[in-house]
């Protein structure tokens, strides 16, 4: 058995650490695996790029298609604020995936023009596919539109469901018409959380497949990396006093748009409601992430410490072992590492009642969940989380181990290799 792993990129968000991890964890199984991105970030060698090299010709027609794409995005109307790919034409070599000796191909994140709608269509090898986010099911967008009750994905998109107030092109349709036209191959879906499989399952472009074609696998998580530290001493290279508290938040960028996915409008309503009635000189603002420190004129004036962009896990163990509760408030999510890293340490979070949050977060038992989108409960789950940390925090541990043991994670998904080999010999 032989697998290659296909994502964009194997540095950045969670979408890139995912399948970083499996890659890592097959190959400590002894499973023959190799791991193929368009944007290699890490140095390790056994990861390689598959970036088709092209001819004079083909890069003048990939340059149109930029222009195209930009025209595209100017004219349409949506109102979705999550990241929209179009994947009209293909970065990766798709005659190397074809022409290799590997068994499977497990696709993950491949937004972004990793392989665009006809190639995908077009693997010859038996597929897998990782959904670590809605982009296989949607239009462009990469999940539903969160500001209404968006079901275009179990619908089908049509003139007549759009977003009300969305005028333009509906790029989200035209793309969605071409995957409509392309998309009738058989795979193995993976929705790493129980939301995500329950898209897919219901899911228009997919309906052809039968409901065993889609299985919950879980991420993986580094246990050896993300575990307690003693909180003094972390704190004391931080130089924050240990009679303070602690509110981490971190994002890869910040933005006040209302549909910005990540939720960094609704955070500033959060921390406006929460500091009404608490002393700032008690807190402490860990914020890490592509934060601008312009922020700082939004924010309650509370202390307030900015790390940039971490990438280095270690270091962001650092960050979590220094804080009491942090704050997710994403509109959508996934199976976010964002909430599974703090709690697997015994981190309460606070988070919306969005997408696969509730995998990670229990209501009132390893953390607190607000109703979509309710800043002032949110707030009220910070003050939750801050007179239950002891119990919230031992229950998160425990809530962790259970259900997202990386020994159980690898073997399901050999698991469902082998099923997939059994079923093409049939």
């Amino acid at each position: 058995m032989k697998i290659l792993i296909v994502n964009y990129t194997d540095g950045g968000g969670g979408g890139a650490i995912a399948p970083l991890r499996l890659y890592e964890a097959l190959r400590a199984k002894g499973v023959l695996c190799d791991f193929g991105v368009i944007e290699k970030k890490s140095e390790n060698e056994n990861i390689f790029c598959i970036k088709m090299k092209y001819s004079f010709l083909k890069k003048i027609i990939h340059k149109l298609y930029h222009y195209f794409a930009r025209f595209l995005f100017k004219i349409s109307g949506t109102e979705n604020g999550i990241l929209h790919s179009l994947n009209l034409y293909s970065l990766a070599d798709i005659d190397f995936i074809n022409k290799s000796d590997y068994d499977i191909v497990h696709l993950h994140w491949i937004g972004a023009n990793t392989l665009s709608i006809k190639d995908i269509a077009k693997i010859n090898k038996p597929l897998c596919w990782t959904m670590h986010d809605s982009w296989a099911v949607c239009g462009a967008e990469h999940h539903p539109n969160t500001s209404y009750n968006d079901t275009r994905y179990i619908e089908g998109h049509t003139k007549k469901n759009r977003a009300k107030g969305e005028n333009g092109f509906d790029l989200c349709r035209w793309i969605f018409n071409k995957k409509k036209k392309y998309f009738r191959f058989s795979t193995q879906f993976i929705g790493p959380s129980l939301w995500e499989t329950e898209v897919c399952k219901n899911s228009y472009l997919f309906k052809h497949l039968p409901t065993s074609s889609v299985t919950h696998i879980p991420n993986i998580i580094d246990t050896n990396c993300f575990k307690s530290l003693d909180k003094n001493t972390v704190r004391n290279i931080f130089e924050i006093n240990t009679d303070k508290k602690v509110l981490m938040f971190s994002t890869p960028y910040f933005s006040s748009k209302k549909t910005d996915m990540k939720g960094t409008s609704l955070l500033l309503q959060v921390l406006e409601h929460f500091f009404k009635n608490a002393d700032t000189s008690e807190f402490v603002l860990l914020m890490t992430g592509n934060i601008n420190a312009d922020i700082k004129k939004f924010l309650p004036q509370v202390q307030t410490i900015f790390t940039g962009f971490i990438q280095n896990p270690r270091l962001m163990n650092l960050c979590y072992n220094v804080t009491d509760v942090l704050l997710f408030p994403s509109r959508i999510e996934n199976l976010p590492y964002g909430l599974l890293e703090p709690q697997s340490i015994g981190i309460p979070c606070v988070a919306f009642d969005t997408g696969g949050n509730s995998d990670i977060v229990v209501h009132k038992q390893t953390g607190y969940l607000a109703p979509c989108f309710d800043t002032k409960d949110f707030a009220n789950g910070i003050n939750y989380c801050f007179e239950n940390k002891t119990i919230l925090g031992k229950n998160a541990i425990s809530h962790i181990k259970e259900n997202f043991d990386s020994n159980m994670v690898v073997e399901k998904h050999i698991e469902l290799y082998k099923k997939i080999l059994n079923e093409k010999r049939k």
